[in-house]
């Protein structure tokens, strides 16, 4: 067995000079698999202005809001009502396209107790620039009050009012961290790698 004794020693003797080379080829590796994969993570753009407080006012029903999507890879819109007083009676929340074609629809009874609405759909890779429509459907609703905001966009408004009703977007964008973790490892591995070069060849 002396190959295994004298690559024993071997990696003794270089193991730091080692450690730098597979450094470098990590990062060399998860570059590539990152320009592969196109990693994403998920980010949330809002349609109002959200430094301002919302304001109370009574909604008439039903309330037909269009909004405009600003980001591409949008698969899932908030809606927030701004007040608990809608969740007192039943009522339907649709989501279409201006096409007509529905992404969401869902009949909320007196058991949902949360002001916020999610409307999750299947990712639209090409969704900058689309166009949706929320119908919110609530016959028996008497003196609501929701919490109505100023839009950032002209496309995004409620018919028949100037105001709109909180919308939040989710959508997809890639993410460059991992390409930061690549180039970290290749430059500690190269900056090292003199090292231990040196360390090997004085012993």
């Amino acid at each position: 067995m002396e190959w295994l004794e004298h690559w024993k020693n071997y990696l003794l003797k270089y193991w730091k000079k080692l450690f730098c080379y597979l450094l470098i080829f990590l990062g060399i590796l998860l570059f590539v698999v990152v320009l592969i994969v196109k990693p994403q993570k998920t980010n949330n753009a809002y349609l109002y202005d959200n430094t301002i407080e919302s304001e109370k006012k009574t909604a008439t029903f039903p309330i037909v809001q269009h909004i405009k999507i600003s980001e591409d890879n949008a698969y899932g819109i908030f809606l927030y009502f701004g007040n608990d007083d809608i969740n007192q009676y039943p009522y339907k929340v649709t989501l279409k396209d201006i096409d007509g074609k529905k992404y969401f629809k869902h009949d909320f009874n007196l058991d949902y107790e949360s002001n916020i609405v999610y409307m999750q759909f299947p990712l639209i890779k090409k969704s900058k620039g689309k166009e949706f429509v929320i119908t919110i459907d609530c016959s028996e609703c008497d003196n609501v009050q929701l919490g109505y905001r100023d839009s950032k966009e002209k496309n995004n408004y409620i018919e028949n009012s100037n105001k709109i009703l909180g919308v939040s977007f989710n959508y997809y964008v890639e993410n460059h961290s991992f390409n930061w973790y690549s180039i970290l490892s290749i430059i500690i591995g190269l900056i090292l790698l003199p090292l231990a070069k040196e360390e090997n060849h004085e012993k």
